[in-house]
């Protein structure tokens, strides 16, 4: 006489069927752009570190200033070190 199946235990080296079950893999991270410090960079060099972060360059805006070197970014949208939605939009304002 066997013991109700709720009872019974299988062997120590029985291979358990794995779980069938609606449960879905975990999704990754999603990736995202971590917006790089772009102040004195060319608009060349700015779109470039933009896209090693996974940002893109959003508008520019040039303008006159005593501040820092012709062709520069001055100022940039986005706080350097900000996390933003992978493939963002990045403006900078750029010296004339």
């Amino acid at each position: 006489a066997d013991p109700p199946a709720e009872q019974q235990q299988p062997p120590a080296a029985a291979p358990v069927a794995p779980a069938t079950g609606t449960s879905k893999a975990p999704r990754p991270a999603p990736r995202r752009c971590v917006v790089p410090r772009l102040s004195g960079l060319t608009v060349t060099g700015a779109r470039r570190a933009l896209s090693r972060a996974r940002c893109t360059l959003g508008k520019v805006t040039r303008r006159r200033s005593r501040k820092g070197r012709r062709g520069r970014v001055l100022r940039q949208g986005a706080t350097p070190g900000a996390r933003l939605k992978a493939g963002a939009r990045v403006a900078v304002t750029v010296r004339r």
